[in-house]
């Protein structure tokens, strides 16, 4: 709704600052105008001239205005020819102009000044007014052409931050399929196995999971704390499977707890130590999950000691890593940093680095 009233309000904003702009010029033009003729004629009357200098001066205002709206009418087109437009109107405004003025002092004054209402006058007093219209044209053309860049400004930034919400959604919305399988997969390998309460109780977890998962929107940043409560759902969901398998440590201190991330930024990491270590091994695996605020910067890193690799588990594809990596990078541009490898004393880290900003303290 608010984006609609600005853009409902935005032509009317325009024409009323061409009318004031309008406005300024030739209450300009007829003060320079009376100056000059008190500067000319100090000892003479000017007062009978004001009158006729005020009508000539409504005959400009009017034929600005009616230059604006057709000026108007070529929005958006080439602005060579909007240009050309501008020189012929003030072409045509100058004339007009120019008959206006003799014809009005003349039927005002009604002095004889047929000799000083020559054709020649004539000529000079038209080329005089037609740089006066020539210069409101241009600034008339330049104050719209401003207006009109920095709409388009507005409208591509706006276009932008679309394209960037619609990335991030595709890019959470990729994520979910793929912790969705792979936990059905774990609760029909339990009921094949006939272990019910298992299932049951990771049925359940799973359940609470998304219940918090659905209640937060893919664009929002939550504190690094919630973000791990929500990871706390999902390790209970596999301790059913790998309780015996699976020591996690947790390592953030108050500082970084209040740290925003994006929602479910850690959930693919997580999930690939349980799917790619955890799994394929039969001897315990140390997850630990680090966190640090450094030069104004969140630094987060999941790291996992390596296991025996004597089960057989999935081949991994690298989808999470890279949906994560390329989540962070639509968020925070050149701003963050990803890296992933392995450890030298064994094992996996992954770790990334994006600016600090901190929840409000509750």
């Amino acid at each position: 709704m608010r984006s609609d009233t600005i853009s409902a309000a935005k032509p009317e904003a325009i024409r009323r600052g061409t009318i004031w702009f309008i406005l300024l010029f030739w209450v300009t033009q007829f003060a320079l105008l009376t100056a000059q003729s008190m500067m000319m004629m100090p000892e003479g009357n000017n007062l009978p001239y004001l009158l006729p200098r005020s009508c000539v001066t409504m005959v400009g205002i009017a034929l600005s205005i009616g230059i604006a709206v057709i000026g108007q009418r070529f929005k958006g087109r080439p602005i060579r020819l909007r240009i050309m437009l501008a020189i012929g109107l003030a072409a045509l405004g100058a004339v007009i102009h120019a008959t206006s003025n003799v014809a009005i002092f003349s039927l005002l004054l009604r002095e004889p000044k047929g000799e000083e209402a020559s054709i020649f006058s004539y000529m000079i007093a038209s080329v005089q007014w037609f740089w006066a219209y020539l210069a409101l044209s241009a600034l008339l053309l330049a104050f719209w052409y401003s207006l009109e860049s920095a709409e388009r400004e507005r409208r591509i930034a706006q276009l932008r931050g679309i394209a960037d919400a619609a990335q991030l959604r595709a890019l959470r919305y990729q994520l979910n399929p793929h912790f969705m399988f792979n936990t059905l997969n774990s609760i029909a390998a339990l009921i094949a196995r006939r272990e019910v309460e298992p299932a049951e109780l990771m049925v359940e977890n799973l359940a609470d999971f998304l219940r918090a998962c659905l209640s937060l929107d893919p664009q929002e940043d939550i504190p690094l704390d919630r973000e791990i409560d929500l990871q706390a759902l999902y390790l209970a969901i596999e301790a059913v499977r790998f309780s015996d398998r699976l020591d996690v440590q947790i390592d953030i201190p108050d500082e970084a707890k209040r740290a925003l991330v994006p929602s479910l930024v850690l959930q693919p990491l997580i999930e690939n130590v349980v799917k790619h270590v955890v799994s394929t091994s039969i001897t315990p695996v140390t997850l630990h999950i680090s966190a640090s605020v450094e030069d104004g910067r969140l630094h987060v890193c999941v790291r996992n000691s390596a296991g025996d690799g004597s089960g057989q588990g999935a081949r991994g594809t690298g989808v999470g890593l890279n949906n994560v990596a390329a989540r962070l990078k639509a968020r925070f541009g050149e701003e963050c940093a990803f890296k992933a490898g392995p450890c030298e004393e064994g094992g996996f880290s992954v770790g990334f680095a994006i600016p600090w900003s901190g929840a409000p303290a509750p």
